[in-house]
């Protein structure tokens, strides 16, 4: 899986479990992992697609492995869990909203589950909020949240899917501009959408770089850019992943 923060606008989960933006900054999780913002403050996903810390795998907000936006927007992940902010290997905001990787800090891959960057696969912000995946599909954020790559501002994975940026910040299939997730890989867009930014019902950005989800659904930026879950919001680790898949099969 690959990660990508892509600056005031959204997260995207690149592989089987997809967040993008789409068209009006809608951010949704394509195929049969559906992230949804279930009752108060819990952060889950739907039906028996998850987001989940298997074995090695994934990110979570459990107890001891919280992700926050510490203080100075400093997203840590707490003792062994995953990404972490410690000493070298910082994962940080620094001064213009500018994610950086301090140092020879690296979010890597461990094995082939967990996220990393790793010397050659660099996804660093560079300047002002410039997002890049160094290697031959390089993915960067151009000046107003263009995700495109750096050849011909074409949006590729590193496998047979070929995403275009088109029109303003719009992620779409070549095909049909569709964002279709089949077989290999390949990113499909399911018929029904699940989670989206729309309007009122949502994840966004508001004034102060103040990450809120507006009604009921509550991640947000509280004060000085403290990624918090409301309550016990928890990304719940959730034992029913191969077992959806097989349901889903």
């Amino acid at each position: 899986m690959m990660i990508m923060l892509i600056l005031d606008a959204t997260l995207m989960l690149i592989s089987d479990a997809t967040l993008m933006l789409i068209s009006d900054a809608t951010l949704m999780l394509i195929w049969d992992a559906t992230l949804m913002l279930i009752s108060d403050t819990t952060l889950m996903l739907i039906s028996d697609a998850t987001l989940m810390l298997i074995s090695d795998a994934t990110l979570m907000l459990i107890s001891d492995a919280t992700l926050m936006l510490i203080s100075d927007a400093t997203l840590m992940l707490i003792s062994d869990a995953t990404l972490m902010l410690i000493s070298d290997a910082t994962l940080m905001l620094i001064s213009d909203n500018t994610l950086m990787l301090i140092s020879d800090a690296t979010l890597m891959l461990i094995s082939d589950v967990t996220l990393m960057l790793i010397s050659d696969a660099t996804l660093m912000l560079i300047s002002n909020a410039t997002l890049m995946l160094i290697l031959d599909a390089t993915l960067m954020l151009i000046s107003d949240i263009t995700l495109m790559l750096i050849s011909d501002a074409t949006l590729m994975p590193i496998l047979d899917a070929t995403l275009m940026l088109i029109s303003d910040a719009t992620l779409m299939l070549i095909s049909d501009a569709t964002l279709m997730l089949i077989s290999d890989n390949t990113l499909r867009l399911i018929s029904v959408p699940t989670l989206m930014l729309i309007s009122d019902v949502t994840l966004m950005l508001i004034s102060d770089a103040t990450l809120m989800l507006i009604a009921d659904a509550t991640l947000m930026l509280i004060s000085d850019a403290t990624l918090m879950l409301i309550s016990d919001a928890t990304l719940m680790h959730l034992t029913l992943f191969s077992q959806s898949k097989a349901h889903i099969n």
